[in-house]
C-alpha cells in the first residue's frame, strides 16, 4: 500500500508468518516546503499549550485570524489561485475578520452548536477499511495526523466521498432529474443521472445522521456557513487566498440585521468593490469546480497523488490532455504564464 508519505509492504516468510513493514517517505514534498513546515513547528514550539474547555469562541477565532497572520508573515505567498491578493490585502481582510469574531462569539445560537469535537478532517475512501466478510462493517479508519478538537460547528461536515453536488437542498426533499431531462443530450443526461445519485447518496448520509446523531446534523445545518467558514477560512489565507474569507464577511454584513446582533457591523464594503468581489468570486468558483472535475477525471486529490493501482503513465497522458485543453481554453482570456501559474499541479509550469 502506498499513501502520501510511507509505503506499507506485507511480507510473507517460508514459514507462513505475515510481518507489516513501513517505509516513511519523509522527502515526498518539495525541500522548500518540508523546510518551511519544520521552521513553522520551531516558531511555535514556545507557545502555552492550550485547553479548548477553557478557551471561548472568541478567543479561539481570534487565535485563528493570529496564526493566518503569522503564516503571512512568514510566508513567500505563492499563488495558486485566480485573485489571490497581495500581503497587504491579506493583512487588510485577516484584520477585518479579527475586528468582527468578537461579535459573533458570544451570539446564543452559536454557542450551542460549539461543543469541543473531536473530528477526523480527512474521511475518503482510501483512510476507511471494511471487513472483506462483511462489506457494511468498518475495522479501521486511517490517517488521524490532522485530528482536531474545535467547536462542532467547525467539524461537522460531509465526507468527501458523500459531499452533495451543487444545488443540494438539506432536509427531507427527494433527488430529482432536471425538468427538461428528455430535451438533454447524451452527455448532459449522463451528467444529471450522476448528479442525482451522487444526491442520494448524501440523502442517505444526512437521514443517517438525522436518525443517528441528531447533534451534528443540526451542528452541521444550522448555522449560517458565513459563519462557519468565517472561522475555519481565518488561519488559511495565504493557501487559499482572500476570496473565501472576504467573501464570508460580505455575506455576514450582508445578513447581519436578520442574524439579530445588536452591534453594528464593524465590517463595510461599496458598492463598487462589493461588485468587484462578486466578480472575482465567481472566477474563483468556477476554477475551484475546473479543479472537483480534473481530480475526479485524474483520481488524484490536491498534492496529486496517485494510487498504486492506477496505471500512471496513462494517468499521466490524460492530465496533460487536460491540461492542453485548459491552457487553449484559459488563453482566450488571460495569458499563457498566468494559466500556468494558476493550473492545479506543477508538472506543466
Amino acid at each position: 500500500m502506498e499513501g502520501g508519505f510511507n509505503k506499507v509492504l506485507l511480507m510473507t516468510a517460508e514459514n507462513g508468518k505475515e510481518v507489516i513493514a513501513k517505509l516513511p517517505c519523509p522527502r515526498v514534498v518539495p525541500p522548500q516546503h518540508s523546510t518551511a513546515s519544520e521552521a513553522a513547528v520551531m516558531e511555535y514550539g514556545i507557545v502555552d499549550f492550550v485547553h479548548l474547555e477553557d478557551c471561548g469562541l472568541t478567543d479561539l477565532g481570534i487565535g485563528l485570524v493570529e496564526r493566518g497572520l503569522a503564516h503571512l508573515e512568514h510566508s513567500s505567498l505563492d499563488p495558486r489561485t485566480p485573485h489571490f491578493g497581495t500581503k497587504s490585502e491579506h493583512f487588510d481582510i485577516l484584520t477585518m475578520a479579527k475586528d468582527i469574531i468578537p461579535h459573533l462569539g458570544g451570539f446564543t445560537p452559536l454557542q450551542q452548536f460549539a461543543k469541543p469535537t473531536l473530528w477526523h478532517s480527512d474521511l475518503h475512501m482510501g483512510n476507511i477499511y471494511v471487513s472483506e466478510q462483511d462489506p457494511t462493517a468498518i475495522v479501521n479508519v486511517i490517517d488521524w495526523q490532522f485530528t482536531s478538537i474545535m467547536p462542532a460547528f467547525m467539524q461537522v461536515q460531509w465526507p468527501s466521498f458523500l459531499a452533495p453536488p451543487d444545488g443540494y437542498e438539506i432536509g427531507a426533499v427527494k433527488p430529482e432529474l432536471p425538468p427538461n431531462f428528455e430535451d438533454m443530450d447524451a452527455d448532459a443526461k449522463a451528467f444529471a443521472i450522476s448528479e442525482r445519485e451522487q444526491a442520494l447518496l448524501s440523502k442517505c448520509y444526512e437521514a443517517s445522521l438525522v436518525k443517528n446523531h441528531m447533534e451534528s446534523y443540526l451542528a452541521m445545518t444550522q448555522v449560517d456557513s458565513a459563519i462557519r467558514y468565517l472561522f475555519m477560512f481565518a488561519e488559511n489565507t495565504t493557501k487559499d487566498g482572500i476570496i473565501p474569507l472576504r467573501n464570508c464577511l460580505t455575506q455576514l454584513a450582508a445578513n447581519w440585521n436578520e442574524m439579530g446582533i445588536a452591534e453594528q457591523c464593524p465590517f463595510n464594503i461599496t458598492s463598487e468593490a462589493l461588485s468587484k468581489h462578486q466578480m472575482e468570486l465567481s472566477r474563483y468558483k468556477d476554477w475551484q469546480k475546473l479543479k472537483g472535475y480534473t481530480q475526479e477525471l485524474l483520481q488524484t486529490d490536491d498534492e496529486g497523488w496517485i494510487s498504486a493501482q492506477l496505471d500512471f503513465e496513462k494517468v499521466q497522458a490524460r492530465h496533460a490532455e487536460l491540461f492542453q485543453l485548459y491552457i487553449e481554453k484559459e488563453t482566450e482570456e488571460i495569458s499563457e504564464e498566468e494559466a500556468r501559474r494558476l493550473w492545479f499541479y506543477l508538472e506543466n509550469t
